[in-house]
């Protein structure tokens, strides 16, 4: 079985770009009722936290100083790159960005509907 994250990346000449990444899961003996569990590998993390983003939210400049993981845990939210490519996540995506260079933004998030964005984040380094 696999599992399929979103990425989000910087190319070596600046440009933005999403991407996928499979996530392998495999058999792993445990004690849970009714049967082992599928398991992924184990990633090293620094810190997580919450956030909520409110209906409405919008924000121009880059948001991720470091390497993340997020999961989305309530509403929807758009993002887009510099080159204009955009995305919708819902509730149970998981994004991971690489793209870290806070001093040259190139992408955006929108909090869509009338919910608020809640997510996840796992800090990477």
């Amino acid at each position: 079985m696999a599992l399929d994250i979103f990425t989000f990346s910087r190319l070596a000449g600046g440009q933005a770009e999403f991407g996928t990444e499979t996530i392998n899961l495999t058999s792993h003996s445990s004690s849970f009722p009714g049967g082992s569990a599928l398991v992924s590998q184990r990633f090293a993390s620094t810190g997580h936290y919450f956030v909520e983003l409110p209906p409405g939210f919008s924000k121009s400049k880059d948001f991720s100083v470091r390497r993340q993981l997020c999961v989305l845990v309530a509403g929807k939210v758009e993002i887009a790159s510099g080159s204009g490519d955009k995305k919708v996540f819902t509730v149970g995506d998981v994004l991971r960005f690489e793209d870290t260079d806070y001093k040259a933004p190139n992408r955006s998030i929108s909090v869509i509907g009338d919910e608020p964005a809640r997510m996840l984040v796992v800090q990477l380094e």
